[in-house]
């Protein structure tokens, strides 16, 4: 089982757990939060469901991936299991990686090193996240992992007791 199927499974396990514990209770005023466990347990299950048959479906010795292999070369690699879509014309799209340098894209060399969040400069190697500098990436885990940080709050650099409204 992959990480995906044990995330989705765990999904759908809760949602049913969460749905018969509120059955227990008064469904009338349960009736809502019933209504969004179902909804998530049958979007998980749909995904579920989507991607066994996506495995099903999988041919290794696809024509239209091995002919994309032979293309590939050092900017332009081609999975094993690439996805593959037939077309309306006689043909389809293959999944393909294609490497881009920086000055293709736009981006400056000098600006390898200053955090996009902050626009501060930091150690050639110091990121802590995805182009940000070690502050600003501690700030965007805390942000998009709260679970994380239960004992810590969140830290947006003003003082606790202050409102939007303050400063």
């Amino acid at each position: 089982m992959t990480t995906i199927d044990t995330a989705l499974a765990y999904r759908i396990s809760a949602a049913t757990g969460a749905i018969d514990h509120l059955m227990d209770g008064n469904q009338t005023l349960n009736q809502e939060l019933i209504d969004a466990h179902k909804a998530r347990k049958d979007e998980a299950q749909a995904i579920r469901d989507r991607i066994e048959k996506v495995r099903a479906d999988f041919d290794p010795a696809d024509p239209y991936r091995a002919a994309a292999k032979e293309q590939a070369n050092d900017d332009l690699e081609v999975d094993d299991d690439a996805v593959v879509s037939p077309g309306d014309d006689p043909g389809a799209w293959v999944q393909a990686w294609i490497w881009i340098r920086n000055d293709e894209a736009g981006i400056s060399e000098d600006d390898e090193d200053v955090c996009r969040t902050c626009g501060a400069e930091y150690e050639d190697g110091g990121d802590g996240f995805d182009g940000e500098c070690p502050d600003c990436a501690d700030k965007t885990d805390q942000k998009l992992n709260p679970e994380n940080y239960v004992d810590e709050p969140f830290d947006d650099g003003y003082p606790a007791n202050w409102t939007k409204d303050d400063g």
